[in-house]
């Protein structure tokens, strides 16, 4: 399967965020965060990959901070050797927010926050906003990360081609994205032997055959298998047996016709 102008697909920079994270609720009231001694002044931490307008890939350090029961700050940095504008810290701060949490572990709010991605060395551009959205708890065990997902991926090349059973043709590239790329049309008709044929196993509708139908929602296509035939094979033997039998039948004619004239040579002699 050949895919057109899909070979390469572009980078697509970091615009929407989501870690999923369970804060100990016993841990210890730490207070404010310093940029400069993060592991410090923070209770627990959570890094993600995000990536700039090129595709170049940054990390990305959320740190939480316990400030006082049920409540936590969250600051999120980047390593400051990446940014163009110079500082005198080994990290930089690209968003910071608060939490509260219910006596139940829940968050109340906020549930979400904004980053602003600085100008990376490499060219991407300055003030890149990212939603980033939190799906946190709070409960009486080691604080984890459950899980985080983030919309940016670096250039990719086209690797594979395969089309799935709802007949959409998905298209995998080297930076693991996976995209639709075309769909196979399918279709149903009312009397399929009214279809005309174009020949190179092509046919096309005829008032016979009636309208084509969607059929789209209950087929499903098999990919790499062999298809089985499709004619009823017990009729397709009892008409060669006829057929056969009446061969055999022809054949005696011939063979009586023989004998016949066999015989009135002999009446003549």
């Amino acid at each position: 399967i050949q895919v057109d102008g899909t070979s390469t697909v572009p980078a697509q920079a970091t615009t929407e965020m989501t870690l999923s994270n369970n804060l100990d609720s016993n841990s210890t009231i730490i207070g404010a965060f310093d940029l400069t001694d993060p592991q410090g002044t923070s209770n627990y931490s959570s890094s993600i990959q995000a990536y700039d307008t090129l595709g170049n890939s940054h990390l990305l350090t959320t740190y939480f901070t316990k400030t006082a029961d049920n409540n936590w700050s969250w600051n999120t940095v980047a390593l400051a050797s990446e940014v163009t504008a110079p500082t005198t810290t080994p990290l930089v701060s690209v968003g910071s927010g608060t939490f509260t949490f219910n006596t139940d572990g829940t968050l109340t709010a906020p549930a979400a926050g904004t980053l602003t991605l600085p100008a990376w060395i490499g060219g991407s551009a300055a003030g890149l906003p990212v939603d980033i959205n939190f799906n946190a708890t709070q409960y009486a065990r080691d604080s984890s990360t459950v899980g985080q997902e983030q919309d940016g991926y670096a250039a990719g090349d086209l690797v594979k081609v395969a089309i799935e059973s709802s007949g959409d043709v998905v298209a995998s590239y080297t930076n693991g994205e996976r995209i639709s790329v075309a769909r196979i049309g399918l279709a149903r008709f009312a009397n399929i032997g009214g279809l005309f044929k174009e020949g190179g196993n092509l046919y096309s509708a005829t008032t016979a055959s009636g309208l084509p139908s969607d059929a789209a929602a209950s087929t499903k296509i098999f990919t790499n298998s062999l298809e089985q035939s499709n004619v009823d094979m017990g009729l397709e033997f009892v008409k060669m047996i006829t057929t056969q039998r009446g061969f055999q039948a022809n054949s005696k004619i011939i063979t009586t016709t023989d004998e016949m004239l066999a015989e009135l040579i002999n009446l003549k002699r």
